[in-house]
């Protein structure tokens, strides 16, 4: 199979293993018919590997940022729709993901999974130096800085008020429209927010509108020192 052989090498080439069974344990995604050991254990490792090193990275990189933007920035780098993304962008992995499951179709977040328990393999077989050049390699900084922009909470109320729940590791506020009035070429859109026990409105032309008001009144109750920014 040239395909495959392909496969390895480019894959082999991002890192060699010196026990490669740990690879083909990482790449072994749980299906009921599979009689080895599956790749859940390196999945458990490899999803704080990528926490520490997420964490070291922007702690580095971003030193005026606070813990909330640091923990919403984190979250964007290592969330299973962005860990998907940089499995496709590894050289080689999903050609051999394919080949040791071989006749199974997997979600996005099997595909996550898998690089979570390829990180876990590549910390196991060559130690933190050999998983920082991985994270190196798949989060240069421009994927840092695009993690910053989509982060930002300037004049974003909303945006902050859901960084200070995930910094604080509290439920997500929650939104909901509860009204709409006017003529259908200038509506007037209500919205609330439910948050800590807490309930704030807010009205705007568009739904965003409201929902940036709403936010706002929220941060403003929470953060007395709030700066109002709609």
């Amino acid at each position: 199979m040239p395909g495959a052989a392909t496969a390895a090498g480019a894959l082999a080439e991002v890192y060699a293993f010196a026990n490669p069974a740990l690879l083909a344990e990482a790449l072994a995604i749980p299906h009921p018919n599979r009689l080895g050991a599956d790749n859940q254990r390196l999945e458990f490792l490899g999803d704080a590997v990528l926490q520490i090193l997420a964490s070291e990275q922007l702690y580095a990189h971003y030193p005026a940022c606070d813990e909330g933007r640091l923990t919403a920035m984190r979250i964007q780098l290592v969330c299973g729709r962005a860990l998907a993304a940089r499995a496709e962008a590894l050289p080689g992995f999903l050609e051999a993901l394919a080949e040791a499951n071989l006749g199974h179709s997997w979600p996005q977040k099997a595909v996550a999974d898998a690089l979570e328990a390829y990180f876990g393999a590549v910390w196991c077989d060559g130690g933190l130096t050999a998983a920082r050049t991985l994270f190196a390699q798949l989060y240069g900084e421009e994927a840092l800085e695009s993690v910053s922009e989509a982060t930002d909470t300037t004049a974003n109320p909303k945006g902050e008020l859901i960084a200070y729940a995930q910094g604080r590791h509290l439920p997500l506020p929650r939104f909901a429209l509860i009204g709409r009035e006017g003529p259908g070429h200038a509506p007037t859109f209500h919205c609330k927010v439910r948050f800590c026990e807490r309930v704030t409105e807010g009205h705007g032309p568009s739904r965003k509108a409201a929902e940036a008001q709403a936010a706002q009144a929220m941060l403003e109750a929470l953060l007395p020192q709030a700066k109002k920014t709609v």
